[in-house]
């Protein structure tokens, strides 16, 4: 068993808790951790401070883990640990268990710990996951297709997303996310992890399902756009183009 210690603090604001807000995060972290273990031949075991562990993400956490195989992932939440920051809560973990810090070292932010575990070299991995099937009726030859984001500036116009989509006019769009008309495709991430394994393309934008794309795509059918210049970009995007996923930019 290997023991991943997430950050405690933000590495974008200084002495800002960072709490795994997004669901994208949530699947990042599970991601990572799933694709290291599978590389290093070990299951594991990712630590998280109780602000990864408040409102609405005791549930969220479980049902990201229940998209990969069994036994690969689990999680420990540290609920009585009040960490001054990220190296703090490292040697808290340590007190128990073999624990170690992560970072990134491909686009290392304003506040980036200093030592850990490189997790780059698993994002490069993407491993196609098989989905539990569900219930849902899917067409033969689709897409599926998110636009929304938790971020304005992430999101794109109307008049865009038509332009977008007469791109792929050979297939049919099944919306997944916020703006489904299917209450499964909107909140259950099983009938959403179902229809990405079954679909030719995920089309989006940088939101939690650019990160939920790359557990059943393989990179080069993952097209996100964007209207942002690339200085604007987050770290996600960067790394996403550095792995091969399709970044399409000045969508007129």
């Amino acid at each position: 068993m290997t023991h991943i210690v997430m950050r405690a603090y933000s590495t974008i604001k200084k002495n800002f808790h960072y709490g795994a807000p997004g669901l994208g995060d949530r699947i990042h972290a599970v991601l990572v951790a799933y694709n290291y273990g599978l590389m290093e031949n070990t299951p594991v075991t990712l630590h998280l401070t109780k602000y990864q562990w408040n409102r609405h993400k005791p549930e969220s956490w479980p049902e990201i883990v229940s998209l990969f195989p069994k036994g690969s992932v689990a999680i420990m939440p540290h609920l009585d640990c009040e960490p001054i920051d990220n190296l703090d809560f490292v040697n808290y973990v340590r007190h128990t268990y073999d624990g170690h810090a992560q970072i990134y070292a491909d686009h290392p932010q304003r506040f980036e710990p200093k030592e850990g575990i490189d997790l780059t070299p698993y994002l490069r991995y993407f491993p196609q996951l098989d989905a539990e099937p569900q219930d849902i009726k899917l067409p033969k030859k689709f897409v599926t297709v998110q636009f929304d984001s938790t971020s304005k500036k992430r999101m794109i116009k109307p008049k865009q997303r038509q332009a977008i989509l007469d791109k792929y006019k050979d297939y049919e769009i099944v919306v997944v996310g916020g703006e489904s008309k299917d209450i499964l495709l909107r909140d259950s991430l099983k009938h959403i992890a179902y229809a990405m394994s079954k679909a030719t393309y995920h089309v989006g934008v940088d939101s939690g399902f650019l990160h939920m794309s790359q557990v059943y795509f393989a990179p080069e059918n993952i097209h996100i756009y964007t209207l942002s210049p690339k200085d604007r970009w987050s770290h996600h995007m960067h790394r996403a183009k550095d792995n091969g996923i399709k970044i399409n930019d000045g969508i007129n």
